[in-house]
């Protein structure tokens, strides 16, 4: 029975796409395309996560903070370090949120070299990461595998994580749409070099990946997405999975594409 009108009750909210280790730099670098900032703020931040000090005191902030505003289940990045992403298992579980934990992989990186991992370790230390989350078997706490996204993942690894997933069923979240979102830039080239101007995209390409329907691909914005489509560049998939759109990069993006087709209008 409620008391005070004021209140009322409500079901807790689901956020399917937070980058846990961000949270330190949220809103800065907007003005920056996507690889530069990479480059000079999200990669140097993350390399920082392999002392597991610095990655527990910010990764309790961040749990504390998506309760605090009424996020109960959540789905996250980490980082490509596994005992880090370990703790922020141990993080979420502790104070109560549901949640699925990716240890990022990441086995190309010509952005910011220093923060990679060899192909070999990032397979181990994904397979090792499910096998401690298993082992401690927390009741809402999940592990997921995460490839980063397809210009920072070799062939070989995204077809070994596709078949580790399937093997033991489990969830698979990426950073796909990221990529295609900025199309206008050099992300949308490396693509087309990669997987051929007129090829099916990657994604389609490697099968292994479509975990039926326990995907989760990020930034998915259909009006960046059908251009690309109608300019052969990519060719997306629908894997029965779900799109997460990030409402900055969504806003940064399509500002920028508006101001392109205005000043194209008024040549």
């Amino acid at each position: 029975m409620l008391y005070d009108f004021s209140e009322f009750f409500m079901p807790g909210m689901i956020d399917t796409h937070i980058h846990a280790p961000q949270y330190s730099f949220i809103g800065t670098g907007m003005e920056r395309p996507l690889l530069e900032w990479l480059k000079h703020t999200t990669f140097p931040t993350e390399d920082t996560y392999s002392n597991v000090e610095i990655a527990g005191n910010m990764y309790d902030t961040v749990v504390r903070r998506t309760l605090r505003n009424g996020t109960t289940t959540a789905c996250y990045f980490a980082t490509i370090h596994t005992d880090a992403s370990i703790v922020l298992a141990d993080t979420a579980s502790r104070y109560g949120q549901r949640a699925f934990i990716g240890k990022v992989c990441m086995d190309r990186n010509d952005t910011y070299e220093k923060y990679c991992e060899t192909t070999e370790d990032s397979i181990r230390e994904t397979e090792r990461f499910v096998e401690v989350l298993k082992e401690k078997n927390y009741e809402r706490v999940k592990p997921i595998i995460t490839p980063r996204f397809a210009i920072s993942c070799s062939e070989m690894l995204l077809n070994e994580l596709g078949e580790f997933a399937v093997k033991h069923n489990l969830h698979i979240q990426d950073n796909e749409y990221a990529c295609h979102a900025y199309g206008s830039g050099d992300v949308c080239i490396f693509i087309t070099l990669m997987s051929g101007p007129h090829d099916r995209s990657a994604q389609e390409q490697l099968p292994q990946l479509d975990n039926g329907d326990q995907g989760t691909f990020s930034n998915g914005m259909r009006r960046i997405d059908r251009r690309l489509r109608e300019r052969r560049v990519v060719h997306t998939v629908a894997l029965s999975s779900v799109r997460s759109p990030e409402p900055m990069q969504c806003d940064r993006i399509l500002s920028r594409a508006e101001r392109q087709g205005f000043r194209r209008q008024n040549r």
